[in-house]
């Protein structure tokens, strides 16, 4: 229904129920419908449905696919202009902040607040295709149907295709508010008269004609003054809203209609809203014009631009569309990466999911028609809030939408010869698109014809101004046009544009200028040149922590060396580009990458005696490969030799530092903290500057954290924080972020969980900007057991899923130890069968890998099923192995808790009591010895609470392991 309000909706929905003793008795029905909107028990069904944050019909019913997010701004100017044009009180209209669309505040009952006078107003609601004006606008009319006076709303669209008829769109409109199908021909007596009781006869008639033939001039010029004045005097009758979308492809008839409507709009309780598609052009730029000028010339207008959504929004919509269970942020990361934040492109991606089989919605396991199979595109919509998606591909796998190059090259090929020219050279040019460089890079130009140039690619939407520069207005449009330049044309260009950034004589390149140098020589072919800019390039990149361009550089100095001849010192430099390659691919998690890597330095010619550096770094590089995928038996063999040819070359301290200190970091792993204690000593005795220094600092703060020397853990973080900020010329995320890391583990452990939170988050942020990814692992699964802490079940769920997976994407099998053993035991503690079978690879990973603190507590949450399960033999074999491991390896204090009263627990289940208590006395005593070396009051006070709640849990065979804190408020 046009007049959009749901109060019949909903009384017919109770008046129909299937359970004949739940029907609304027909005299209440009747007194409903006396009072309709303004009656108590509609007033009393708003008032329920904001109260509970029930999303509106649209949401659950309108057949969208992904819900609306991120628009909350959009939507509170909309309604803020709405409540100008039709006389509602102003203060009313502002949203809370973070509103949320089905949220929206209620309009304010009669006689609650002074109306005041209808004004009129029109709104600009400007966007790309895929943006989601007409999704927006209805988010809107769904709000604005649930107000005491409903307001008229129509919607209409115009094609960019031409009109059947003129003023197609308007007479679409009227069609709608008779409710009548679009491609009606002719008027029954009832629509008649509905027409001739808001319009003069004449114009009635008018109107009427127009629908049982195409129209001719002289109609035509009837047409457009009887539609404006029909749309001014509906208004008369209640609030209208009007939207017509795409209103750039309008008709000369659609926009006379318009503008005439704008010439009478003012003190009208009429919104009008035009949608309007960026970068698509405009069938009649000058009645559009017209209309623009007639709207601010009454300061009747406003505007209302919608841009891609941000990371958040996407995050969001990912969180709200799809099952905890999956991975839900990799999903949003790459659903982002694929639409740049275009919701439609969102859209377009997971309904080809839906219709391919390679997202189904969750069903649990066992359920009957779970599966991939179980769901289909057309019904997906209803129950989604309750069920969600899952996929059966790896987010990685997410396509593009086809009608993404479609559409932009459809858009190239229509441009003239010179500016299609232009655009192949901007494409070549990407992120330095200025006047200066383009005139320096493509003689000869002049000054007059490339502004104009630029000038028209910024009003037809392939650019938009940056600064002084300008850029392309999505990265999609310029990675289709440089896909469409021919190779020789496109190395000719990068060749140009690499003599534009070549340095003067004297001169030295900035970093920026030098990347660029080398990835316009690159693409240009030219190696010599390449490698004489990448050299220097490479060690400024790794002492800014930039991962990604130094794997990048270094694959580009290799790739160069293969095309040009062996020379001594081209197979030096060869070394230096194949370690850095290897190193920042064990950073970055590309495991095969590494492998081949190290492959091609494993096949030099290398001699112990004449080669011990360059040896000493090939070990190195090996025991770092090691380590990264668990293997802690062969990386303790390679960097044992790292460090005795490293001692053997001389005057390779880096080196030697480096190497003892992933040693130890290796033995703390397996539990030998004595001996990781006496490397990492070493290692800082060795370090050569400050950022060697402070992640050897790190490392001792690992052990005192492991030794449950806790303030110590708190000053090493410190020592080294304080000697990153005082290292001038470097800047090292990564170290940063395994710095905050062990700061949030510190707090965790001293029961500040808001503290600690904060830093794991920032941790997380951190390891993410270094492309650290088995920091970004292990952080990540930090989080989700704080977030576990406070209670927040689902968050923590998807973080350790998120976790697990990049340890499976990099081999990291200490990171599928840790995440697993978490994951598990959340899901435990919420009844999930796949909670031991989790738990049971778990187990043997650790053990194989020898660790055994995780073994450890790995055996305890087994012995805890068995013992729920009524097994109570494999309850204590598993406890007792779980007590040996601890009493061998030692283990964290929170994880001493776990293990030493799960076994008491099991004990007491038995009969055996004595034992049971005795261990329980042991174990407190050990907590107040702990909790007497923290020094500072407030910290020994909160970790004397934490520690007797873990306790406390543990001991009790009812509800969580781990006891819920509460963040401070």
């Amino acid at each position: 229904m046009p007049q959009l309000s749901p109060f019949l909706d909903h009384l017919l929905a109770e008046a129909l129920r299937r359970d004949p003793r739940r029907r609304t008795p027909a005299r209440e029905l009747a007194r409903r419908l006396l009072e309709q909107e303004s009656g108590s028990w509609w007033r009393a069904q708003i008032d329920e449905r904001n109260l509970q944050g029930a999303p509106a019909m649209a949401e659950r019913s309108g057949g969208h696919l992904t819900p609306l997010v991120g628009r909350d701004r959009e939507l509170a100017e909309i309604e803020r202009a709405y409540r100008r044009a039709v006389g509602l009180a102003p203060d009313s209209a502002d949203l809370p902040p973070g509103a949320g669309t089905e949220a929206l505040p209620d309009s304010p009952a009669p006689g609650t607040a002074a109306p005041e006078p209808a004004r009129g107003g029109a709104l600009w609601l400007v966007g790309p295709v895929g943006s989601g004006k007409s999704r927006l606008m209805r988010a809107f009319a769904e709000h604005a149907r649930r107000s005491a006076e409903p307001p008229l709303y129509l919607y209409g669209r115009s094609a960019p295709q031409e009109e059947d008829r003129p003023c197609g769109p308007v007479l679409r409109l009227m069609l709608r508010w008779l409710r009548l199908p679009p491609q009606t021909t002719h008027l029954g007596p009832r629509e008649q008269a509905a027409l001739e009781r808001v319009a003069p006869p004449k114009e009635a008639l008018t109107l009427a004609r127009a629908l049982d033939q195409r129209a001719s001039g002289e109609s035509e010029a009837a047409l457009v003054p009887a539609l404006a004045r029909w749309l001014i005097l509906l208004s008369r009758r209640s609030p209208v809203v009007v939207f017509l979308d795409d209103v750039n492809f309008a008709d000369d008839g659609t926009l006379g209609v318009l503008l005439r409507v704008a010439e009478e709009l003012s003190g009208k309780p009429l919104f009008l809203v035009l949608g309007s598609r960026l970068h698509d052009g405009e069938s009649n730029a000058r009645l559009l014009g017209q209309l623009e000028r007639a709207l601010e010339s009454r300061a009747l207008a406003s505007r209302v631009e919608l841009g891609p959504l941000d990371e958040e929004a996407v995050l969001e919509l990912v969180t709200r569309l799809f099952h905890h269970s999956a991975p839900r942020l990799r999903i949003a990361q790459v659903l982002y990466q694929r639409s740049r934040g275009n919701p439609g492109m969102i859209g377009e991606i997971v309904r080809g999911l839906l219709q391919r089989g390679e997202a189904h919605a969750y069903r649990p396991a066992g359920a009957a028609g779970s599966g991939p199979g179980s769901s289909r595109p057309a019904d997906f919509g209803l129950g989604m809030e309750d069920a969600g998606l899952v996929l059966s591909i790896s987010p990685e796998r997410l396509p593009l939408p086809e009608s993404l190059s479609t559409l932009i090259h459809g858009r190239y090929r229509k441009l003239p010869p010179l500016e299609r020219r232009w655009l192949r050279r901007l494409s070549i040019v990407g992120g330095r698109i200025s006047t200066s460089f383009l005139l320096a890079a493509f003689q000869p130009v002049g000054e007059a014809e490339l502004l104009l140039v630029l000038e028209r690619m910024v009003r037809d939407g392939w650019l938009v101004p940056a600064g002084d520069r300008f850029r392309f207005a999505r990265p999609a449009l310029r990675e289709a046009v440089y896909r469409a330049i021919p190779e020789d044309s496109r190395a000719r260009l990068h060749a140009q544009a690499a003599r534009a950034l070549a340095p003067q004589r004297g001169q030295s390149l900035s970093i920026a200028d030098a990347y660029q140098r080398a990835f316009h020589l690159r693409a240009a072919g030219d190696a010599p040149a390449l490698l004489r800019v990448l050299r220097p390039l490479l060690k400024a990149m790794v002492k800014r922590g930039q991962t990604q361009r130094v794997h990048a550089i270094a694959r580009w100095g290799v790739e160069a060396l293969d095309t040009l001849g062996r020379t001594k010192a081209r197979e030096i430099m060869r070394i230096e580009f194949l370690e850095a390659a290897a190193d920042a691919a064990d950073r970055l998690g590309y495991r095969g990458e590494q492998r081949a890597w190290l492959d091609q330095l494993s096949d030099l010619e290398l001699s112990p005696e004449t080669d011990a550096a360059s040896l000493a770094r090939v070990y190195l590089l090996h025991g770092r490969h090691a380590v990264s995928t668990g293997q802690y038996g062969l990386a303790r063999g390679f960097l044992k030799n790292a460090v005795d040819l490293g001692l053997r070359a001389g005057a390779m301290d880096v080196l030697v530092s480096e190497a003892e200190r992933r040693l130890s970091a290796v033995q703390a792993h397996v539990g030998e903290l004595e001996g990781a204690r006496e490397l990492a000593k070493r290692a800082l005795e060795r370090a050569v500057h400050d950022p060697q220094r402070a992640v050897t600092h790190l490392q001792l703060g690992v052990i005192d954290l492991l030794e449950d020397e806790l303030e110590s853990a708190l000053r090493q973080v410190d020592r080294a924080l304080s000697l990153l900020r005082n290292s001038r010329g470097w800047n090292l995320p990564g170290v940063l972020a395994a710095a905050h890391m062990l700061r949030g583990r510190v707090y965790r452990l001293l029961g500040r969980p808001a503290r600690a939170l904060g830093a794991m988050q920032h941790a997380v942020r951190l390891a993410r900007q270094a492309a650290e990814r088995r920091l970004e692992m292990e952080a990540t699964a930090r989080l989700g057991g704080l977030l576990l802490d406070i209670d927040r079940a689902e968050d923590a769920e998807a973080k350790l899923r998120d976790a697990l997976l990049i340890a499976n994407e990099t081999e990291d099998r200490r990171g599928q130890t840790l995440a697993g053993l978490w994951l598990g035991i959340l899901l435990w503690e919420h009844d999930d069968p796949e909670a031991p079978r989790l738990l049971a690879r778990v187990g043997p990973l650790a053990n194989e890998m020898g660790l055994s603190r995780a073994e450890a507590l790995c055996l305890a949450i087994q012995a805890r099923i068995s013992r729920a399960r009524g097994d109570f033999e494999a309850a204590l074999q598993d406890s007792l192995r779980a007590s040996e491991l601890l009493e061998r390896h030692g283990a964290e204090m929170a994880d001493r808790i776990v293990i030493t009263g799960t076994r008491a627990l099991i004990l007491h289940t038995v009969g055996e009591h004595d034992a049971g208590a005795r261990l329980v006395k042991d174990l407190r005593r050990r907590l107040r010895r702990e909790s007497e070396r923290v020094q500072n009051p407030e910290l020994r006070a909160s970790h004397i609470d934490v520690s007797r709640r873990l306790l406390d849990a543990v001991l009790s065979p009812e509800g969580p392991i781990y006891p819920r804190l509460m963040l401070p408020a």
